[in-house]
C-alpha cells in the first residue's frame, strides 16, 4: 500500500492500494475470420492496446480452440466456409460457458436482415467491414473494458515499489 499526503483533506493521508488481480488481468479476445488481413489487423490493434488477441482461421477448429482459450470477447466473421458466423454464434450461445460472453459479428454486408439474423442467434453487436481502429477499440472497450496498455504507467510504478 502506498500512502500519499493529501493537502486538501482533513485526514492528511490517502491510501492507494495496488491493482487487484482482476484489474491487472489481461483481457482475451478471439477473432474468428478466414481472411488473414482482418485477423492480423485485429490482432495487431488489440495487442497494441493491452489485450491478448488470438486469430483463428478455420471455423471448425475454432470452436474447440475457443473453449481452450476462454476469451472475454469473441469477434466472428459471418461469411466463412463450412460453418458460417451465425452457426458458430448459435453453438457458442448453447454452451453455458459462453452465454454471457460478448460476441461481435464481423461482415462486409450492411443489411437489415443480416443484423436481425445476428441478433436472433445471440450476437451482442454487429461491425461492418471495413472498420477503423477507433471503431474496433470503442466496441471492445464498451463490452470488456480497456486493455492493460492504458494503465501501463500505474503498473510500472507499482512494479518498481515491490
Amino acid at each position: 500500500i502506498v500512502q500519499l499526503l493529501d493537502k486538501h483533506s482533513d485526514v492528511g493521508i490517502v491510501n492507494i492500494s495496488e491493482p487487484s488481480e482482476q484489474e491487472t488481468k489481461i483481457l482475451k479476445v478471439v477473432c474468428i475470420d478466414d481472411d488473414i488481413v482482418i485477423r492480423e489487423t485485429v490482432k495487431s490493434i488489440l495487442n497494441e492496446h493491452g489485450y491478448e488477441a488470438t486469430g483463428l482461421s478455420d471455423p471448425l477448429k475454432a470452436l474447440g480452440e475457443v473453449f481452450q482459450i476462454k476469451p472475454d470477447l469473441i469477434l466472428c466473421d459471418i461469411a466463412m466456409p463450412e460453418l458460417d458466423g451465425y452457426e458458430i454464434c448459435a453453438m457458442l450461445r448453447n454452451s453455458t460457458a459462453f452465454r454471457q460472453t460478448p460476441i461481435i459479428m464481423l461482415t462486409g454486408i450492411e443489411g437489415f436482415i443480416d443484423r436481425v439474423k445476428a441478433r436472433i442467434v445471440g450476437s451482442t453487436h454487429y461491425l461492418t467491414k471495413p472498420f477503423g481502429e477507433s471503431e474496433l477499440l470503442m466496441l471492445v472497450e464498451k463490452y470488456i473494458g480497456p486493455g492493460l496498455a492504458k494503465n501501463s504507467q500505474v503498473n510500472k510504478i507499482f512494479s518498481k515499489n515491490k
